[in-house]
């Protein structure tokens, strides 16, 4: 079902998210400063509100995040294309590569001649590429080690965003102290 989701969608469902996590903290946050303004008050006829918090799980906004975040997708495409490096690189150290060439030429002074050519490389035997697969390898280990900290942060953002949200939720709920 993801794979049907075109980007755009993706980044439209990501900021609707983000706006509506903001709208959510910003109520919290009134809500709170109402409480403590009107703490020497009479509290009035008590009222059944539900709580404003998010209902997806941690694991499920994890989840959300790793698949929508820009910096997530473009890490992905990143790794995917040091793969296809690495796996370019040990194609041509694996595998010689086969010349041939046939070639006509004229000069004024002699006469017309034809000329065949035929080469054959050894990667097995020498060149440059292990190095080339050794380099690539890097890379690609280089590239694995920047997704797993664009997933690191954004586990730390959003555990963040959930205990704040929860934070808020909690002095929401407790009574208004006179003191």
């Amino acid at each position: 079902m993801l794979a049907e989701v075109s980007a755009e969608e993706r980044l439209v469902a990501q900021r609707a998210a983000e706006a509506f996590a903001e709208y959510l903290q910003a109520f919290a946050e009134k809500r709170l400063q109402e409480k403590q303004h009107s703490a020497g008050a009479p509290l009035g006829e008590p009222r059944e509100v539900p709580p404003e918090t998010v209902r997806l799980s941690v694991e499920e906004l994890l989840a959300r995040a790793e698949a929508n975040r820009g910096s997530a997708l473009s890490s992905d495409a990143r790794l995917r294309a040091a793969g296809a490096r690495r796996e370019a690189a040990e194609a041509e150290a694996r595998f010689p590569e086969l010349m041939v060439g046939l070639g006509y030429w004229q000069d004024p002074r002699m006469r017309p001649g034809i000329g065949v050519t035929a080469s054959m490389s050894l990667p097995s035997l020498w060149g440059p590429g292990r190095d080339r697969i050794h380099q690539a390898q890097e890379e690609e280990a280089a590239e694995r080690a920047a997704r797993d900290s664009v997933r690191v942060d954004a586990q730390g953002e959003v555990t963040e965003a959930h205990a704040s949200a929860r934070r808020l939720l909690y002095r929401q709920r407790e009574p208004a102290r006179v003191g």
